[in-house]
């Protein structure tokens, strides 16, 4: 679904670039341009990346193995 008409960019987007590690509007801002025409887009991007954010957190918080999980080192006697 497109959430910034003015610069074409979709919630799709937008979840890309959370998962490469954007964090607030103004992130996605400088990475797609999203609300720096109109701003009619800001409050549905913000949702957007609060709930990408969020399913992000899930999977890292769940007990299934993740790319990015960082197994702590172990030392062997």
């Amino acid at each position: 679904m497109y959430i910034c008409l003015c610069k074409a960019v979709t919630d799709h987007e937008i979840r890309e670039e959370v998962a490469q590690g954007a964090k607030t509007l103004k992130d996605i801002k400088s990475r797609l341009g999203v609300a720096s025409q109109c701003a009619q887009c800001a409050k549905q991007a913000c949702e957007v990346i609060r709930e990408a954010d969020q399913a992000i957190m899930n999977v890292v918080s769940s007990n299934e193995a993740h790319p990015f999980t960082i197994q702590p080192f172990r030392r062997t006697a």
